[in-house]
């Protein structure tokens, strides 16, 4: 994943709500940065495809990635 990715991930995480599916998180997020739809597939494709690399849930590889982006800064 590139940077903007992450950043997007990250942004999905600051305004996920409670109980609010992540692809619903991860698509307002994606829609605030001004994306489109074809960038949101390709984007959950990728982080449900290293999902599956780690063998974790996609929420798991989620959090995996934002706890990683945000300890480096």
């Amino acid at each position: 994943m590139n940077q903007e990715d992450i950043e997007i991930l990250r942004e999905a995480a600051r305004i996920m709500q409670r109980k609010e599916p992540l692809e619903r998180a991860v698509g307002r997020a994606v829609r605030n940065k001004g994306k489109d739809y074809s960038y949101y597939i390709a984007l959950m494709s990728e982080l449900r495809n290293a999902a599956s690399m780690d063998a974790v849930s996609v929420d798991d590889e989620f959090r995996i990635l934002v706890e990683c982006a945000e300890d480096q800064g």
